[in-house]
């Protein structure tokens, strides 16, 4: 024990950020960046920031060296189970484009903290928050705030809850989901 601190104390840490083999420990930088990542969303305590000045402040916290490690895409992976891909993933914040006379302001979306912890269990009530957050969704922004909502893996469950509570629209530029009128 060095620094008062127990050695499984210290091992339980370790492996949160890597994996230990033969007493020889072997960082995975990208679980580090999207914890920084994370970190560094939440101190946004709710407010948007502009995706271009989000990213470098990331990129100068985890320095030169890990720099291009920084993605949008490690916000979404959940890095609680060492078994978890940055496929699996799961809701922790939007990006949103600029719109109409913004965009001569800003071309850079924005970014702000939306966690899906704090999203409803009840499937009428979360499908509700989400339409009250963005009338339409692309399928592939809103599905992660989705999870918890049905079983991992479970798409048939998914699809019901979609067929329920979302309207499916073709538009010119791809699929849209609206909330399902209910009378």
């Amino acid at each position: 024990m060095e620094h008062d601190l127990p050695r499984n104390l210290g091992r339980a840490v370790l492996d949160l950020f890597g994996t230990i083999k033969e007493e020889i420990w072997e960082a995975d930088i990208t679980r580090m960046v999207a914890e920084v990542g994370k970190g560094l969303l939440e101190e946004l305590r709710g407010e948007s920031q502009e995706s271009d000045g989000f990213m470098y402040k990331w990129r100068d916290t985890v320095g030169e060296q890990w720099s291009e490690t920084c993605d949008f895409k490690l916000l979404e992976a959940s890095f609680q189970n060492p078994t978890t891909t940055l496929t699996d993933k799961q809701g922790e914040h939007l990006l949103t484009a600029p719109e109409g006379t913004a965009k001569l302001i800003s071309t850079s979306p924005t970014i702000t903290p939306f966690p899906l912890h704090t999203l409803p269990l009840q499937p009428a009530i979360r499908f509700a928050d989400l339409f009250l957050t963005r009338a339409r969704w692309r399928p592939d922004e809103m599905i992660p705030f989705l999870k918890g909502l049905y079983r991992d893996g479970d798409n048939k469950e998914r699809d019901k809850l979609i067929t329920k509570f979302v309207r499916v629209v073709k538009e010119k530029e791809g699929t849209w989901w609206y909330p399902r009128r209910t009378a």
